[in-house]
């Protein structure tokens, strides 16, 4: 059946959705079951029969290999039939195309037993704002669903289920006969969505613990700097990190548990990395480094302050180790992609912990070096520019430029934007 399938094309008349359909049917084999892999086949081919064009099989063929994977036997046509029965023969049909994009996100978000609660979700968004002018069937498309779907992302990253109905539920209250404020609502973009949203979310408000959070900073290093919370999600900071500057330190307005590490500790963590490049890291001039020297400086600056910090607090280590990744040495393959974050994220735990499970030996060698520097018991931030462009020029791989970059557990969540 899967050698039938990977040579056998779609039986569907737009060469578009074959030539996806050849870009995709590998990686579909790899990932599904017989059963799974049946299934993708046949919804393909139906997507594209019944009267939508392309788009509806094109998007299915990219998503469902991973839909399918996470959600198991069974999932692709729960999908399919979803699809068609609950937005296509309904006056939604524009929506069909997001509505299967969105599970490239879904996947990352929800748990494998909560497939049926995203599609009830959906279903019960669709049934409250599709309408009728005369009462015996839907003639109306939701004025929102689109909108709702392009915000997806956010609202399963931030929101539990409960959360998400909430929201609509408040949308629904205040602008179920008003379509173009439903719109502007579901998008996120007035200042009430905001704020139920807000209140929705998931999380320990920095706000709730802020006066905690500012005694442990007191109590270790008698600093009393001001605390300006912001939010990512609004302010289109997707990228955005914590930093301290002028005295008042920025940082994220929530956060939830993170590996076993709750909330408060966390901020702790945060806060005390701050205050250790506040104490110990001053200012280089490096006119000309590049945006990857900068990168592996800016990874012993971290471990090198850090270092200092623990000498006067020991408990900061367990601390900040609580949260710095551990990855497989040999999982990211440099022939397929960037292995730049790998070799970071590996170094940032090997600089801290003597336990680390690294054998590479340019990795044992800098760690050395590192060890050598710090046991002289004077160090500045232009030790970590040599450390860091020699560890570079040792490692440097002609796959560091592929636009392919691992990221998987390669971020450390509490650490900042090295701006000093």
């Amino acid at each position: 059946m899967t050698k039938e399938i990977l040579y056998q094309p779609l039986d569907c008349s737009f060469e578009s959705v074959q030539e996806v359909f050849s870009l995709n049917i590998e990686q579909a084999t790899e990932k599904l079951s017989e059963k799974s892999l049946s299934e993708y086949y046949k919804g393909a081919e139906f997507l594209s029969k019944i009267g939508q064009g392309d788009k509806l099989s094109i998007a299915f063929l990219k998503t469902m290999p991973w839909a399918g994977e996470y959600f198991g036997d069974g999932s692709i046509k729960k999908i399919v039939d979803f699809a068609y029965n609950k937005i296509c023969r309904t006056p939604n049909k524009p929506a069909v195309e997001g509505f299967l994009d969105s599970f490239i996100i879904v996947v990352e978000h929800i748990n494998k037993d909560q497939l049926d609660e995203y599609l009830d979700l959906i279903e019960y968004h669709l049934s409250e704002t599709t309408f009728s002018i005369h009462g015996i069937h839907d003639t109306h498309a939701s004025p929102s669903l689109k909108a709702m779907l392009g915000n997806m992302r956010l609202l399963l990253e931030q929101l539990e289920f409960n959360g998400i109905y909430e929201w609509i539920n408040y949308g629904l209250r205040y602008f179920r006969d008003h379509p173009e404020r439903q719109e502007e609502y579901f998008s996120l973009s007035t200042a009430d969505s905001k704020a139920v949203f807000q209140r929705q979310r998931k999380g320990l408000l920095f706000s709730d613990i802020e006066r905690p959070i500012n005694l442990f900073q007191r109590a270790l290093w008698k600093t009393d700097f001001m605390y300006a919370p912001y939010s990512p999600d609004f302010e289109k900071l997707e990228h955005f990190h914590p930093y301290l500057e002028d005295d008042v330190i920025r940082l994220p307005d929530i956060y939830e548990e993170l590996n076993g590490v709750n909330a408060c500790r966390r901020y702790m963590a945060l806060v005390a990395h701050l205050i250790a490049h506040h104490q110990f890291t001053t200012k280089i001039v490096a006119d000309n480094v590049s945006p990857q020297q900068r990168f592996f400086t800016e990874v012993f600056e971290d471990a090198r302050v850090e270092y200092l910090a623990i000498q006067e607090y020991p408990g900061l280590k367990r601390l900040w180790l609580s949260l710095i990744p551990i990855v497989d040495e040999f999982d990211c393959d440099d022939t397929q992609q960037s292995c730049l974050r790998h070799r970071a994220i590996m170094l940032t735990r090997a600089l801290i912990d003597d336990n680390h499970p690294y054998k590479n030996p340019i990795i044992l060698e800098y760690v050395e070096k590192f060890k050598v520097l710090m046991a002289k018991g004077v160090s500045t931030s232009s030790d970590s520019l040599s450390l860091g462009l020699g560890y570079l020029i040792k490692t440097r791989s002609a796959s560091d430029a592929l636009g392919k970059i691992y990221f998987k557990n390669t971020e450390v969540t509490y650490r900042d934007d090295n701006r000093s």
